[in-house]
C-alpha cells in the first residue's frame, strides 16, 4: 500500500531535523569536551522506522541515541539540553546522549552497552504481551551488536515466547573501525533470524520508503502475535562516525563517493519533486524550519541551568506514582 504524499513530506521534515540537529551539535563539541557519534547518512533507517509504530509503541535505542528519538517526535531543545547534562534536559542532566529515555514518546532509553538492548527488549516485549497486547516493542541496533551474546541469547528469548518485537539492525558496515566482513561471514546479517525460526528481511537502508514498508509488515506480524521480526537496513556514516571524523580514514574515496551519492534526503527530496507531492519552495521551506529549530535548541541549552545537586539522588528507583512526582519535584 503506497504511502499519502503527506506521509513523505513528515518522512522528509524528519530526516532534515536529525541532520540539521546535528550539525548544530557538532559546534558543541571542543566546549565540552565529548566525542559525539555522528549519524549523517543513516536518517532513513530511523525515520522509516519510527513513522510506523503507533503512539504508544515502546522504542529501544543505542548509544547513537539522537536520530532514533528525533525520529519518535521528542524536542530538540531538551534534547540537546540532556546531551550537554543541563537540568532541563529530558533525564535533568542524569542520563546524557547514551542513555536518554522519556516515556512519554515510548522511549525506553539508549544505552551504552553494545547489545544490551536486544535483551532487555525482552522484557519490554514480555510486558506488552502480558499488559498491553496491542503495542510493540521496536529495538534498534547496530551491525557491531549482531555479533555479541546478548543479541543471541535475546533473539532467541524473543522467537521462543513469540515477543511482539522488531528488531532493526543499522548496518553501516563498520563496528567502529572494523567492516562488516571482519565480524562475520554472512552477506547478510538478517540471515542470523534463520537460526531462531523468525523472519529477517534486508532493505536498503538509504530508502526510507523501503524501510518503512518493511517496517509497518514486521509490526503488523508482532501486533497480531506472530512473534519478533529482524530488519536489516544498509547504509554507511557520511563520514567517520564521530564529530571528530578519524573513522574516515579507514574509508576510501571510493566508497564515500558512492554512498554519497545516495544521500538518503536527496533521494526522497528527488521523489517528491517529481511526483510533483512538493515544491522546491516547501522543502526550503522545511529545511530553514529545521535549521531554526536546531539553533534554538542551542540557546536554550545555554540558558539552561545545571542539574541541582539535590537531585543527585533523585530518578534512581520507581516505587509508585507518589515517589515518582516527589522526585521531579
Amino acid at each position: 500500500m503506497p504511502f499519502a504524499p503527506e506521509k513523505l513530506v513528515t518522512m522528509y521534515a524528519t530526516m532534515v531535523r536529525i541532520r540539521a540537529f546535528e550539525a548544530e551539535l557538532s559546534g558543541h563539541g571542543d566546549r565540552y569536551k565529548q566525542v559525539f557519534v555522528m549519524t549523517s547518512g543513516m536518517e532513513a533507517i530511523a525515520t522509516g522506522v519510527c513513522s510506523m509504530m503507533a503512539p504508544d509503541d515502546y522504542l529501544l535505542s543505542t548509544h547513537r541515541t539522537q536520530a532514533h528519538l528525533i525520529a519518535r517526535g521528542i524536542r530538540l531543545d531538551r534534547m540537546l539540553a540532556e546531551i550537554l547534562y543541563k537540568g532541563t534536559g529530558y533525564c535533568k542532566g542524569h542520563g546524557g546522549r547514551q542513555h536518554m529515555a522519556d516515556l512519554e514518546h515510548g522511549i525506553v532509553g539508549g544505552t551504552g552497552i553494545v547489545g544490551a538492548n536486544v535483551a532487555i527488549a525482552c522484557g519490554v516485549g514480555m510486558t506488552c504481551k502480558m499488559a498491553h497486547p496491542d503495542r510493540v516493542a521496536v529495538c534498534i541496533l547496530g551491525d557491531g551488536a549482531s555479533t555479541t551474546g546478548a543479541f543471541h541469547e535475546g533473539l532467541g528469548l524473543a522467537a521462543i515466547w513469540d515477543l511482539p518485537i522488531v528488531y532493526v539492525i543499522e548496518n553501516n558496515q563498520y563496528a567502529g573501525y572494523i567492516p562488516v566482513a571482519g565480524q562475520s561471514k554472512l552477506e547478510q546479517l538478517s540471515d542470523r533470524a534463520r537460526g531462531y525460526g523468525i523472519p529477517g528481511v534486508t532493505v536498503d537502508g538509504t530508502d526510507v520508503i523501503a524501510v518503512a514498508e518493511a517496517t509497518r509488515t514486521a509490526l503488523d506480524r508482532a501486533r497480531s502475535g506472530g512473534g519478533p521480526t529482524l530488519i536489516e537496513g544498509i547504509t554507511l556514516i557520511m563520514g567517520g562516525g564521530t564529530i571528530t571524523n578519524e573513522g574516515r580514514q579507514w574509508r576510501t574515496d571510493a566508497e564515500m563517493a558512492e554512498w554519497m551519492a545516495r544521500d538518503p534526503i536527496a533521494q526522497l527530496r528527488r521523489r517528491l519533486l517529481d511526483e510533483g507531492h512538493a515544491s522546491e519552495a516547501d522543502l526550503a521551506g522545511l529545511d530553514e524550519a529545521a535549521r531554526n529549530e536546531a539553533a534554538a535548541a542551542t540557546t536554550f541549552a545555554a540558558e539552561s541551568p545545571e542539574p541541582d545537586l539535590s537531585w543527585a539522588m533523585t530518578d534512581i528507583y520507581y516505587d509508585g506514582p507518589g515517589h515518582a512526582a516527589a522526585s521531579h519535584a
